[in-house]
């Protein structure tokens, strides 16, 4: 367990009732990320995409935030089930 969650963890109900009455006053995001309306072409960034856009014309083409992975999937591959789950992740993840 890191720091932080020892130190949410060691709260009493009462301090964690005031915790979460701050953290609403001051607009913490609680559950999932409210879907934004489709009647524009143009969304606002994100903080993180403020911050690789700025990293980005600091140092072009630095690749600052380029996380490789691989993985080896083995089995017969369900193309249908992959289409599917790719599809869900593009439709959830805008």
């Amino acid at each position: 367990m890191n720091d932080v969650a020892q130190r949410l963890a060691a709260l009493d109900p009462e301090q964690r009732n005031r915790l979460l009455q701050q953290l609403r006053k001051a607009g913490a995001p609680r559950g999932r990320i409210p879907v934004q309306p489709r009647d524009t072409d143009t969304f606002p960034v994100s903080f993180t995409q403020q911050r690789l856009w700025f990293l980005d014309r600091m140092e072009p083409g630095n690749p600052f935030y380029n996380i490789p992975s691989a993985f080896r999937l083995t089995g017969a591959l369900q193309a249908d089930a992959l289409e599917r789950s790719l599809n869900e992740l593009a439709r959830r993840h805008e």
